[in-house]
């Protein structure tokens, strides 16, 4: 009988302590753990800041190649260099030149072949847009692809303001513009701009332009307000 509770309590305090065992909690090191799985906490916007690419006085070169999507009758593509200086970590001031390229667009072309023969050609034609531009860069991060690259980026907001050449006149011109862009190597960026643009321009339909009309000048032409959407794809160095 003393030999049965002998082995009874024998077992309860090797339970007891199996319990105990597997109650203890169990830490991993950090570098253990996978990096998938590791959710940070962010206290506030500038936790992710001068992580890979710091911004504040620092230089921007860059070369874009744009398009105004809804130009109906000019050639819609623009080639442009852009000199942007960030004055702090979000902000930065710049100026930014634009050249439309000459031509026609193949919705012009229809009409020279309609029964009016209108000739756009003779209309003033636009050819450099000149602005100030401000930029504010409201979120940075990083994207990884395949778990082994991992690029800088950011989502920003600018502003234009300038003059738009249309013929022999500068017209004003603004513009308002959100993108993102990515950073390879810290220094090279490729960005996509999408904007929304108010300008003023010479109305190509207001003075007679068919061919079997004498050439309107310049002055023949009323003034009006466009509201046009455009996208630019561009290449930049951080200095």
């Amino acid at each position: 009988m003393i030999s049965k509770v002998t082995n009874l309590i024998v077992v309860l305090l090797i339970a007891t302590f199996s319990v105990a065992t597997f109650a203890t909690s169990v830490e991993f090191a950090q570098d253990d753990l996978p990096t998938e799985s590791v959710i940070p906490v962010l206290d506030s916007n500038m936790a992710v800041k001068k992580k890979l690419i710091p911004f504040s006085h620092r230089f921007e070169l860059g070369l874009t190649y744009g398009s105004i999507i809804d130009e109906m009758f000019f050639n819609n593509t623009l080639l442009g260099i852009q000199a942007s200086y960030y004055l702090s970590e979000d902000q930065g001031l710049g100026i930014k030149y634009q050249s439309r390229m000459s031509g026609l667009s193949t919705y012009s072309d229809q009409f020279s072949q309609s029964s009016q023969h209108l000739q756009f050609s003779e209309a003033p034609e636009p050819t450099t847009i000149i602005t100030a531009n401000y930029h504010w860069t409201f979120l940075y991060g990083k994207v990884s692809f395949g778990k082994t690259t991992i690029l800088p980026t950011t989502l920003y907001l600018d502003a234009d303001l300038g003059m738009n050449k249309f013929g022999g006149q500068d017209l004003p011109y603004s513009a308002i513009g959100m993108g993102q862009k990515f950073f390879i190597q810290k220094h090279w960026g490729v960005f996509l701009t999408y904007r929304i643009m108010l300008y003023q321009i010479i109305d190509p339909v207001s003075a007679k332009i068919s061919s079997s009309a004498p050439t309107p000048s310049e002055s023949d032409f009323d003034k009006k307000i466009q509201v046009s959407q455009g996208i630019d794809l561009g290449l930049s160095y951080l200095f």
